[in-house]
């Protein structure tokens, strides 16, 4: 499976919590960014055909005025060319969607409720009819054959651009709600507010029947019954796919500098881990597939652009700090939009870093990101590729005898040959998958 990912790196203003590379919007700058975006597609042209999933990021895309995020659809999709995704029967069996309720060869049944639509088309081959008029989308990847994301602010989308997004054959929606509390969304530099969020949540799911909501959990001040109440409000909406993260401070965000100050203080160790616990325990209890550590989904809703990343799939990155795995290497673009213009102007690929992985890396990586995800990593085989790539001297049953206490504590399971972490273990993944490390002397 082959991706694309196109960051677009502007905000009404940054968040107090989050480091990734955005600038505030404004037209000008914006102008300078599609027309160095255009360029930079044209450099990697070969590599944009066959596309299965396509993701808008930032930032905040839906920060683009209308006409300029008509124009940036526009330039995507004169530059690329999308395949047909298999069959859902054939992502069951390959494992990038999990067998339907309803038995084989069913497509997953809608989880919006009576009056929506299921995904699959109303016709073989036909996508469903889009309530937006002609070129209107109403459907989830397994109507239009491909899955095309991109994430919006409750802020800063309007009637407008959803229906150009649907004009543009975008089907999946990434909504950043973080929380639907209006206390907690002024602490991390939230834009929107609660009833912005909820109204969103509703016009999404009247135009779209793939859509994520995404969540933030243990933030300052917060306890479990904050959480839940914010859970519970979400699931009233029942939205196909969840993703709930847990704060990271980052350093160098004023939220950090709040924290070390001590003007605020983390949730503790206790009340952070009741909050998984509920999260674990009521989606699922709702029939969401907790399918990777912060990600939930009803069966077939899964972001299969995510799923690509986590499997070291190949993808290509486009705009400022956009990163790309193609042939094996990992590159970076430079975080500066204005570099960035400035070497596409004079014809230069805006890539200031080049990683090429070596075995070892490859089985870390592959290790750590495969352990994330509720299908684990493949044993068969493995000790004998790490002992070709790394030199280290294991075997399987050594290997199961150094994780015989994770596996006594209920933190991992083998079965299949395959090893997973639990959901008691997807509460302590990273100490687990640091000893999974060692147990392979990685």
């Amino acid at each position: 499976m082959k991706s694309l990912y196109i960051h677009v790196p502007f905000c009404l203003r940054k968040c107090r919590y989050c480091d990734f590379y955005s600038v505030e919007s404004n037209s000008v700058l914006v102008d300078m960014y599609l027309n160095a975006l255009e360029k930079e597609f044209s450099l990697y042209s070969e590599h944009l055909r066959d596309l299965r999933t396509v993701y808008i990021g930032g930032g905040t895309p839906s920060v683009l005025s209308g006409d300029k995020l008509e124009k940036l659809l526009k330039i995507i999709a004169g530059n690329i060319q999308l395949a047909q995704l298999p069959p859902v029967s054939v992502l069951h069996e390959k494992g990038y969607l999990p067998a339907s309720p309803l038995g084989k060869g069913h497509p997953p049944v809608s989880p919006l409720g009576k009056g929506h639509p299921p995904v699959s088309p109303l016709g073989k081959g036909h996508p469903p009819v889009s309530p937006l008029g002609k070129g209107g989308i109403k459907g989830g990847y397994n109507g239009n054959g491909y899955e095309y994301t991109i994430e919006i602010n409750p802020a800063t989308i309007t009637p407008e651009k959803i229906e150009i997004l649907g004009k543009w054959g975008v089907n999946r929606i990434s909504i950043g709600i973080q929380s639907l509390n209006d206390s907690f969304l002024s602490l991390l530099g939230r834009a929107h507010t609660a009833g912005q969020a909820e109204k969103t949540i509703d016009i999404i799911r009247e135009n779209f029947n793939s859509f994520s909501v995404d969540l933030i959990c243990a933030i300052p001040g917060q306890n479990r019954n904050d959480w839940e109440k914010t859970l519970n409000r979400v699931l009233s909406f029942s939205p196909p796919h969840i993703s709930a993260y847990e704060l990271t401070p980052e350093r160098g965000t004023p939220l950090w500098y709040e924290l070390e100050s001590g003007g605020l203080r983390m949730p503790d160790e206790e009340s952070i881990l009741e909050m998984y616990e509920i999260t674990s325990r009521k989606l699922t209890g709702e029939g969401y597939r907790h399918y990777e550590i912060s990600n939930y989904s009803m069966p077939g809703y899964e972001s299969l652009h995510n799923i690509n990343y986590w499997r070291r799939g190949e993808y290509i990155g486009l705009g400022p700090s956009a990163h790309s795995l193609i042939g094996g290497k990992r590159f970076g673009n430079v975080s500066d939009i204005l570099k960035y213009c400035e070497m596409l102007q004079d014809n230069e690929t805006p890539v200031e870093s080049v990683f090429s992985p070596s075995p070892e890396d490859v089985i870390r990586e592959t290790i750590l990101l495969g352990l994330r995800t509720a299908e684990g990593i493949g044993l068969a085989g493995m000790p004998g590729i790490v002992r070709e790539n790394t030199g280290g001297r294991i075997d399987e049953d050594a290997f199961i005898v150094k994780l015989d206490k994770h596996l006594q504590g209920g933190l991992v399971k083998i079965d299949n040959k395959r090893l997973h972490l639990t959901e008691k273990g997807f509460l302590l993944s990273n100490s687990v998958i640091v000893e999974v490390m060692r147990a392979m002397r990685l």
